[in-house]
């Protein structure tokens, strides 16, 4: 096998490591750090799925390889995404993170993704998108920033791209945006992506930042047939569960635990899921296993941890009282 044939065939099936660690020894005379980090990142990701000990060394070795050919391995995907500029000058692409030796998510201008879409997957085994603002200052454009004749930020084309069957090879997608952009996003956006009869393999969305998704989105993304089966749905820069309906931890204070933070579950979560049985990403208890991880433990049968629909049990409401400490404890 040539190598550009074992390149389209870890694009074509993102999911097989035997392909990556193929690929590394079609690679290891002309590029032998790409080698040694695939060979180590699916060292390090299977042994993460399997809980088993990884070297630390090897895991700093691998990073330390990323950070010197980063750019180099990702060249032909970065000029297709947005770009920003060090304080020591140097370019990077933002959004961009590694799985198993190659990207894996990228954050990307939603106008770019309409029209090379096709290319983009062809260039990187991609399973994760997030559409980043368009057009934030801080970035440095390929062309012109799309604006309506009035001058305002033309919005995100979400009809179009909610469209495109291409969504059905992401594990997860959502948004990059701050809370002052809500102009380029539809008011009907959840909605939308409710309807989408592409997302047959996402697990997970990514709301945006703070700010953009409210409790009667999340119902709304509760009664689709997709969206509702999906493992997570997030909110801001890390990939915590929304939960504005079901888990979600409160302040307390009493005297056995001083001050602190308890789970609760909320009641309009339970009444919704009265109605519709078991929603798993109104349970982040039940999914704590790394973003890129979850389709494995899906093909697993690991997760979800009930299938959807099923009707409530008394259990998935109760949480032990060891909670996370808000200070220590304390005599009354």
């Amino acid at each position: 096998m040539t190598i550009e044939a074992a390149s389209q065939a870890i694009c074509d099936q993102p999911d097989d490591d035997e392909a990556r660690l193929n690929y590394a020894d079609l690679i290891e005379s002309s590029d032998s750090d790409h080698a040694a980090f695939i060979r180590l990142e699916v060292e390090l990701v299977r042994c993460r799925r399997l809980d088993l000990p990884f070297d630390s060394h090897k895991g700093q070795a691998a990073g330390s390889l990323l950070r010197r050919n980063e750019q180099r391995w990702s060249r032909d995907l970065a000029r297709f995404l947005p770009r920003s500029q060090e304080l020591d000058g140097s370019i990077f692409s933002s959004g961009l993170f590694f799985d198993r030796g190659f990207p894996a998510q990228i954050s990307i201008h939603p106008h770019v993704f309409l029209e090379y879409a096709d290319l983009l997957f062809r260039l990187a085994p991609i399973r994760h998108v997030r559409f980043c603002e368009p057009y934030d200052q801080e970035t440095l454009l390929p062309g012109p920033v799309p604006t309506r004749p009035d001058g305002s930020l033309e919005p995100i084309p979400l009809e179009q791209i909610l469209a495109m069957p291409q969504l059905s090879r992401l594990d997860s997608f959502g948004f990059d945006m701050h809370p002052h952009d809500h102009g380029v996003l539809p008011k009907d956006t959840w909605a939308q992506i409710a309807r989408c009869p592409h997302l047959t393999r996402c697990l997970a969305l990514d709301a945006g930042r703070q700010n953009l998704i409210f409790d009667w989105d999340l119902e709304t993304l509760a009664a689709g047939s997709l969206t509702g089966k999906m493992l997570r749905i997030a909110s801001g820069h890390v990939t915590s569960t929304i939960n504005n309906l079901g888990e979600c931890q409160v302040f307390d204070v009493d005297s056995e635990h001083g001050e602190h933070t308890r789970t609760i579950f909320q009641e309009r979560g339970r009444e919704l899921e009265d109605k519709q049985g078991y929603i798993p990403w109104l349970h982040p208890s039940h999914c704590k296993q790394e973003l890129t991880d979850l389709a494995y433990f899906v093909e697993q049968g690991v997760l979800p941890k009930y299938p959807p629909g099923t009707r409530p049990m008394k259990e998935w409401y109760e949480f032990d009282i060891e909670v996370h400490r808000y200070q220590p404890n304390r005599e009354w």
